[in-house]
């Protein structure tokens, strides 16, 4: 079964709005607790979809309500043979 993105759009951009609101605060507490300088992101969708999964967490750190927070270097990869040794 192929999945038809352009048809889920309307609900696809609402969930990677929320999702990445989620995930940007996720990332931010884990890196108030452990040394995390790159987490990666591993997807097997279209790449415009990835692209935008790592985007939007990095634009909703700038309005995390956080005192000291250096941002990490955000990542895609996709689930690959390379996915393992590149994360």
């Amino acid at each position: 079964m192929t999945w038809r993105y352009d048809t889920l759009e309307p609900v696809l951009s609402d969930w990677l709005e929320q999702s990445a609101t989620a995930l940007a605060k996720v990332i931010a507490d884990s890196s108030a607790v452990c040394d995390l300088s790159t987490p990666i992101i591993y997807s097997d969708r279209p790449v415009a979809i990835t692209a935008r999964s790592v985007q939007r967490p990095r634009d909703s750190w700038a309005r995390l309500p956080v005192l000291a927070f250096v941002h990490p270097h955000l990542v895609e990869a996709t689930y690959t043979s390379l996915a393992v040794p590149s994360g």
